[in-house]
């Protein structure tokens, strides 16, 4: 079958990005989707500036909408409303299918935009968002919210070039055997095995595939790169702790489990006040004020654990509900510790009250 045409990916692209897209953006957007060409990598833009109605639009689906929930941002919450940012997928060797697997290639074309002035939302720490690619200029949301301009230095015509792809090491990697049933025990990258392969399935039946079109979508046993890459995609689209590594919490959310609340202590202290700080820690923060600050983040939809009982609001300002607070700081620019304290409070008052 014919490779589809650099033409007809670039036309694509071009009527994508609409007319409210910044002009850097959009000619550094289409030198991208031409360099990954040429290194044989479909690439097309599937969006770039967004309206404030379609923003809210796009909110509202899951909620006051029919389907799933893919955003956590309401009009002038998100970059595209301001032009300055694109989203990407690769596209089957024809171009008649997208293809969203995070593979070499997605990568590939992540080095390649940033080489040119981009950010990659693949590089966030909290919420990661593998098809966008954003140039801020420097400037705030809220800056931007309030009529900042930024200026954008296009660098198609000046620009060092990517870096090159790594030559492909030997195979070295010594496998840790993994036998009998998985039941949550941790498993890691440079495991192989039935838990493996288990672990595997269950992330194929929740279409977290570990190589969508490889070979039984790469289910093979081996905890290896791609296995790692959609643990952290399953971990960050169910409120988990993202670091590609499968334990308990993992497991459970796999399984459809509901997750245990963790075990009073008399050296757990209360805090009754929703203006203390609070942060992961040994005895854990409880109480009402803890309650509080979930229920505000759950009302906008950071949820501590949507698939727990009440959606993870228990009291207990544990690992998930950290993970809930980082999301929420990285969707609005604050620093992300995952702690709940003055800056965070205050913005979360903007918001809920």
């Amino acid at each position: 079958m014919a490779r589809v045409k650099l033409q007809t990916l670039l036309d694509r692209s071009n009527k994508n990005m609409a007319s409210g897209t910044h002009a850097v953006v959009r000619e550094t957007a289409l030198e991208v989707v031409k360099r990954a060409y040429k290194e044989g990598i479909n690439v097309q833009i599937s969006e770039g500036h967004r309206s404030y109605a379609r923003q809210n639009d796009l909110y509202a689906q899951g909620r006051t909408k029919p389907g799933n929930i893919v955003t956590n941002a309401r009009g002038g919450q998100s970059w595209h409303n301001f032009g300055i940012a694109v989203d990407y997928f690769l596209t089957t060797n024809d171009g008649s299918k997208a293809v969203w697997t995070v593979n070499n290639n997605w990568r590939r074309v992540a080095q390649i935009a940033k080489s040119l002035g981009f950010e990659w939302g693949g590089d966030w720490t909290s919420f990661k968002d593998y098809p966008h690619l954003q140039m801020t200029g420097g400037y705030t949301l809220a800056q931007l919210r309030s009529g900042a301009k930024p200026k954008l230095t296009s660098k198609v015509n000046n620009s060092t070039p990517a870096p090159s792809q790594p030559s492909k090491p030997a195979s070295t990697t010594k496998w840790t055997e993994k036998s009998g049933n998985w039941t949550g025990d941790v498993l890691k990258q440079g495991d192989k095995g039935k838990q493996v392969t288990q672990l595997q399935q269950l992330l194929a039946n929740n279409h977290y595939y570990p190589k969508k079109g490889a070979k039984n979508n790469g289910v093979d046993g081996y905890f290896g790169a791609d296995t790692k890459n959609a643990v952290e995609r399953y971990q960050t689209m169910h409120g988990l702790e993202m670091d590609g590594i499968a334990g308990k919490d993992t497991y459970t959310q796999l399984k459809g489990k509901k997750a245990s609340v963790p075990s009073s202590s008399k050296t757990k202290k209360n805090f009754d006040l929703p203006n203390a700080t609070y942060w992961v820690k040994s005895p854990q923060f409880q109480g009402s004020g803890v309650k509080t600050v979930q229920q505000a983040l759950a009302s906008i939809y950071y949820y501590p654990d949507k698939n727990a009982k009440n959606n993870g609001v228990d009291s207990y300002y544990g690992p998930k509900t950290a993970n809930a607070v980082k999301r929420f700081q990285s969707m609005y620019g604050l620093n992300q510790d995952g702690s709940y304290g003055p800056a965070t409070r205050q913005k979360l008052d903007q918001l809920v009250n």
